[in-house]
């Protein structure tokens, strides 16, 4: 599923952007960026979105 996104996105010129769960923990965010990296690597523009707090590393970090 990933490889037609990564096609369709070079075909169209599009931006691929990621999104976790709400509340993402340390495995949603751990994927979402592995995916975006992916995309990078086979040359397309992607993104992380986070649309909420990420509790878990807020303990560890804030």
């Amino acid at each position: 599923m990933i490889d037609e996104i990564i096609e369709k996105a070079k075909k169209e010129q599009k931006t691929v952007y990621v999104f976790a769960h709400k509340f993402p923990d340390g495995d949603a965010v751990t994927s979402s960026t592995a995916i975006v990296e992916y995309c990078k690597a086979q040359g397309v523009d992607a993104h992380y979105v986070v649309t909420s707090r990420c509790t878990t590393f807020s303990k560890l970090y804030w």
